[in-house]
């Protein structure tokens, strides 16, 4: 089964594609949840888009995005700092990090994600990212490198990472041509705004910001709003 899974995540060309492929390969090692975040190039952590892939439930995304958590995600500031895979979310971790820091913990278990397992990836170029696992109840410590599913978690952050730095790669399409309406949003999406600020910016309604943003991540083959604001940066388009 998970053998299958990594096979059908390296045959993946879509980003949408892989969304699934990694969803039932987290559910396969036992997790709900899964997450996939890396800094844009050449900025700091803490001005990173934050969370690039994940399944987590759409709420805590937005969440997330408008409170600008990836500038206190533990997960995800300490992730990058790290080499070796590490379990959060338990008592004995939360005592590790700050009152803010446990904060985002906390509201973070009111959408069932209560505890989990990261593994920082780094790659060529000196690229980094962070996949982590989760789920509603403690696990065991899955890290623990005599863990049955210890190799299977490392090789699944490898498999993810490994298919971002290979689509970053990839030569930028010449036939996409973003609006200006679709520029301006993702521009303000890349400054960590949300759907409702940019409309209340560029006078449009939040209704319009969202079609703006979904067409053009459908342009980029991007999986989120995140993501398409990632993207077009990387591909000069903004």
């Amino acid at each position: 089964m998970i053998s299958e899974l990594f096979h059908r995540l390296d045959a993946c060309e879509q980003r949408t594609e892989a969304q699934g492929v990694v969803e039932a390969l987290s559910l396969a090692l036992g997790f709900r949840f899964f997450s996939y975040a890396v800094p844009e190039p050449g900025l700091n952590v803490v001005e990173a888009a934050g969370m690039l892939l994940t399944n987590y439930p759409q709420a805590w995304q937005d969440r997330y995005q408008a409170r600008k958590y990836q500038v206190e995600d533990a997960v995800l500031v300490h992730g990058h700092r790290e080499i070796r895979p590490f379990a959060w979310g338990g008592d004995d971790y939360l005592k590790t990090i700050s009152p803010s820091e446990r904060r985002i913990f906390f509201e973070a278990q009111a959408f069932g994600i209560v505890s989990g397992f990261a593994v920082p990836v780094h790659g060529p170029d000196q690229t980094c990212a962070v996949f982590s696992v989760a789920g509603p109840e403690p696990r065991p410590c899955v890290t623990d490198v005599g863990h049955s599913d210890f190799h299977a978690l490392l090789a699944a952050a490898q498999a993810v990472h490994g298919k971002f730095v290979q689509w970053r790669q990839r030569p930028a399409p010449n036939d996409i041509r973003l609006s200006e309406h679709e520029r301006l949003c993702l521009l303000w999406t890349t400054q960590g705004k949300t759907a409702w600020e940019v409309a209340q910016i560029i006078g449009r309604s939040k209704a319009t910001v969202d079609f703006h943003l979904r067409r053009a991540a459908g342009k980029l083959g991007a999986v989120n709003k995140v993501h398409a604001a990632f993207k077009a940066r990387e591909l000069d388009l903004l």
